[in-house]
């Protein structure tokens, strides 16, 4: 049906629309169509309007029970059916072109995950944390070391096992976001992809708009949060076999090799350039829409200004600033970021905030990288090395095909990587 044979006298029905039960700080509220996630912000007679169509008032009727104009009521069915909102007017079937989502668990009620947030529950995990945290902390023979990664001779064993133990960590952290989403009352749904030959593990959440902030929050850090519990758990472990003496033999390893990549995934977090979970937490408590750009566009503005003053400095290091320039900023920084002049005192502290969380995970992703990503796989390409050449010494095929399998897992990441940055270098897009 078209827009001009929509009249006075028409009825319409909806696809199921859930509504927000809070307004936002401009008296706002979020209406998200159930099957599609499409989501629009409205005021209160908005929601009136769509409450009297719903219950089968025509378009007249619900104007005049409004005391509203009926084309401004007509003007607002046209704007839903626009936006796929409308499934009949007048029983006639409208076109739906919308993509449908498809999340998982969809027919279990939220009552059988609303027991995560339990008061009771977060403060006891909490403590287990805290504590779990201090012990490891505070007792020498606990704390891992990187040495703690190797803890078998095969190189073939020691990777397969490592990656395994790191994708399961990977895998809980994406089950949290999940089932902390359904716990909220929202949607999600765990995407298994690929980066190369690499299995990727991303959370996408739906009708999140709806749910009240503070409970928003709650789904952006639950990863990091079970990260902390496991984390704190084998502390727990390790200390428990320490009290009472108990040979853990190779488990031992294997336990502190699962403190390093927890803690090492929290840290990762806070790496916010990257759009993490810390970053969703900060542009949804800083309320600030494309948030991610126009901090780089502040910083972008705030490097030009030390360029100027101090010149004898950019003089110097002028091949280095061509390469930061380079790779820090691109044509978004222009092109797609508002302009900072406009925005109030406010959105510039927030910007401000976001801009040292920005700088801050680039020098953690800096330190992690070349403190234990880096000199790790550079042990595992040598002794994947080391025993491809005992391999063909010994004539063992087996022995070879495992160096082989372990040399070209690890080193083509490098490459790949590579590759991005020249093309997106050659693209004049950022990396970042």
């Amino acid at each position: 049906m078209t827009d001009d044979e929509v009249g006075l006298e028409s009825k319409v029905t909806f696809y199921p629309l859930r509504l927000s039960t809070e307004s936002d700080r401009i008296h706002k509220y979020t209406i998200v169509r159930w099957n599609t996630d499409e989501t629009i912000s409205a005021t209160e007679e908005t929601l009136q309007i769509i409450r009297l169509l719903a219950q089968g008032e025509s378009i007249a009727q619900t104007a005049h029970v409004l005391c509203l104009e009926p084309d401004s009521v007509l003007s607002t069915v046209k704007f839903f059916k626009e936006i796929g909102f409308i499934k009949t007017i007048d029983q006639h079937l409208e076109p739906d072109t919308f993509e449908h989502i498809h999340p998982w668990f969809i027919r279990i009620k939220r009552k059988w995950f609303t027991w995560l947030l339990a008061k009771q529950l977060l403060i006891l995990s909490f403590l287990f944390i805290i504590v779990g945290l201090y012990l490891g902390m505070t007792t020498p023979h606990l704390l891992p070391n990187y040495r703690d990664y190797f803890w078998h001779q095969d190189i073939f064993i020691l990777f397969t096992v490592n990656f395994c133990i790191g994708f399961a960590i990977l895998f809980t952290h994406e089950f949290a976001h999940l089932f902390t989403t359904k716990a909220v009352g929202g949607e999600a749904r765990i995407r298994f992809e690929n980066r190369f030959i690499f299995p990727i593990v991303e959370t996408t959440q739906y009708h999140l708009a709806v749910v009240p902030k503070t409970l928003r929050y709650f789904v952006y850090l639950s990863g990091m949060y079970l990260e902390a519990f496991l984390a704190s758990f084998c502390f727990w472990i390790l200390w428990i076999s320490q009290i009472y003496s108990i040979d853990l033999g190779v488990l031992n390893s294997l336990f502190k090799m699962v403190i390093l990549t927890t803690l090492y995934g929290i840290l990762w977090q806070f790496s916010a350039y990257l759009e993490t979970d810390v970053y969703n937490f900060l542009e949804d408590y800083l309320n600030q829409d494309n948030l991610y750009i126009d901090t780089k566009r502040l910083i972008y503005l705030r490097f030009l200004k030390i360029q100027e003053k101090y010149p004898l400095w950019n003089f110097l290091f002028k091949p280095v600033i061509a390469i930061f320039k380079k790779f820090m900023f691109n044509k978004d920084v222009t092109e797609k970021a508002n302009d900072l002049r406009t925005f109030i005192h406010r959105k510039l502290r927030h910007l401000k905030i976001y801009s040292v969380f920005f700088l801050i995970g680039i020098a953690i992703s800096l330190l992690i990288f070349m403190s234990i990503s880096l000199p790790k796989d550079i042990e595992y390409l040598l002794r994947s090395i080391a025993e491809l050449r005992i391999g063909f010494h010994q004539g063992s095929l087996f022995q070879i095909f495992k160096s082989v399998i372990v040399f070209i897992v690890v080193i083509q990441s490098y490459l790949i990587l590579l590759y991005s940055m020249i093309r997106k270098w050659r693209r004049h897009e950022s990396v970042f």
